[in-house]
């Protein structure tokens, strides 16, 4: 009988929920001419967006070998303030150094993390792979990190 009372609540909550929803952005539209009646419903005029830099560069990278052919990457965030702005996601990027010895090639994005630490698997091995990380947000990308060197 709980079950079926809860699972009632919930239905009864949700349609509330979706109602209310097309209730506001109703109001929103309603007031499109005049966004001062907003505040008559409580609400407040529409905030100016705010310009943002792009973000510092990520610190402190490091590779760190789990397993054949898995690293775990792990890194500090920018430092906050200055110029910078905060990071809303982080590319990574990884290169690989041919046999032998000699240039390594192109860098090529590998993957992306929104926390500052990721998993790769199915890495290449048996050869030098170097990785590096750009913050990235809506304002551009940061300076790459520190390069940090792996042999799987």
């Amino acid at each position: 009988m709980a079950k079926i009372k809860t699972e009632e609540k919930d239905a009864a909550l949700d349609a509330l929920t979706e109602n209310m929803i097309a209730q506001l952005k109703q109001s929103e539209v309603d007031t499109a001419n005049d966004p001062g009646k907003l505040e008559l419903i409580g609400w407040g005029k529409k905030a100016p967006a705010q310009p943002t830099n792009p973000p510092n560069q990520p610190r402190a990278l490091e590779a760190i070998m789990q397993g054949p052919g898995t690293v775990y990457l792990d890194w500090k965030s920018p430092i906050i303030g200055g110029k910078g702005g905060p990071v809303r996601t982080y590319v990574i990027y990884r290169r690989n150094g041919p046999q032998g010895g000699g240039a390594f090639g192109s860098w090529e994005q590998v993957g992306m993390a929104l926390e500052t630490h990721t998993l790769l698997t199915h890495q290449p091995q048996r050869c030098e792979i170097e990785y590096r990380i750009i913050g990235v947000n809506t304002a551009g990308i940061s300076v790459p990190s520190n390069t940090a060197p792996v042999v799987l």
